[in-house]
């Protein structure tokens, strides 16, 4: 490793872990508002609570939250290789 930049790579494996927790309860919180809130009264208000409840749910699926903590895992994985380099 150069003097200037250090990585710690058992930081990177928590910090990952703690992304993929976040993506487990944010994949909860998808598959609980997805879909039709049902019927909310005056024409019109349904749809609309639906259409913004689409568009959160596709912005919040958007996220990849499961794939920045798989990439953040393999980044530490690969710092621990190099340092492990004669």
């Amino acid at each position: 490793m150069s003097d200037g930049f250090r990585v710690d790579p058992d930081e990177l494996a928590w910090y990952a872990n703690r992304l993929a927790e976040s993506a487990d309860e944010l994949a909860h919180v998808v598959s609980a508002v997805d879909g039709s809130v049902g019927d909310l009264g005056p024409q019109g208000i349904t749809e609309a609570v639906d259409g913004l409840v689409a568009g959160w749910v596709d912005r919040l699926r958007a996220v990849g939250l499961a794939d920045v903590a798989v990439s953040v895992r393999e980044a530490g994985e690969a710092y621990r290789r190099a340092d492990e380099l004669p």
